[in-house]
């Protein structure tokens, strides 16, 4: 079908495609005047079949999900060095990097630690214990007695400062109140034994209300993440005879509430 300015008309057939391309032709004379060609696609070029359509989605779907590749379930990187098949699951769920997989096991609830959340299957576990694991131990429970030590002075140095403060402004006041204006040291001493016990007592409720959050934290943070080391998961895939895991571990992941 074709468009000129002298103005000739075709009948075009509404079955026709659409037109896709168009030529402007700049006249040879210094006229403005112009002609639009108009040319249709061929009717072949122009329709789909079920088929191509088909093979879109069926390439979207690959870029999406690759089985050829393995792919982490928890960071969903494609391979890796690390990459192991710890449990039953299948799929897309099947393959997880090691350190992803201790990562949720240091910092979930302890059913994750030794089984998988999604089979429930129980991981096979290796027991990698250290020679020096009394020492990480005994690190463990200095930084917690650090920390509450730090609370515990904190405490004192609050109500010491409110003490001082009490003194500053109630101080000839209290003297009087209590009798202790010729014998200002008896006066004194029973205010420091004021403020140590107040100290002492406030001091123990805050460690109470503290420590919980304290040990939960020191042991996701740093016990948990030692025991992930020291119980190794096997690849499941590639490690098929692998000695069970001692009754005295079991017992003590037990003991722990994690097995």
């Amino acid at each position: 079908m074709q468009l000129a300015s002298n103005g000739d008309k075709e009948e075009c057939s509404e079955s026709e495609p659409i037109l896709n391309h168009h030529h402007l032709h700049l006249q040879p004379t210094g006229e403005s005047s112009f002609s639009c060609e108009i040319i249709p696609i061929p009717p072949a070029a122009a329709t789909f079949n079920d088929d191509d359509l088909q093979n879109v989605r069926v390439d979207e779907t690959c870029h999406l999900v690759n089985a050829d590749q393995p792919q982490c379930r928890i960071c969903l990187d494609i391979g890796g060095e690390d990459l192991i098949a710890p449990c039953h699951c299948k799929g897309t769920q099947k393959y997880v990097h090691r350190s992803c997989l201790d990562n949720w096991r240091s910092t979930k609830e302890g059913f994750a630690f030794s089984h998988c959340t999604e089979c429930r299957a129980v991981f096979i576990l290796r027991a990698n214990v250290p020679p020096d694991r009394w020492w990480l131990r005994l690190k463990f429970q200095f930084l917690v007695a650090r920390d509450h030590a730090f609370i515990f002075i904190i405490v004192q140095l609050v109500v010491a400062f409110l003490g001082v403060l009490v003194y500053k402004f109630y101080g000839d006041e209290l003297r009087e109140m209590f009798g202790y204006e010729e014998h200002p040291y008896g006066f004194y001493t029973m205010a420091v034994l004021a403020i140590v016990l107040v100290g002492l007592l406030y001091g123990f409720f805050i460690a109470i209300i503290c420590g919980q959050r304290i040990n939960e934290r020191h042991y996701h943070v740093l016990a948990k993440q030692e025991l992930t080391k020291e119980y190794v998961v096997e690849d499941r895939e590639h490690v098929k005879n692998v000695p069970e895991l001692d009754p005295s571990h079991v017992t003590e992941l037990r003991m722990l509430g994690l097995y």
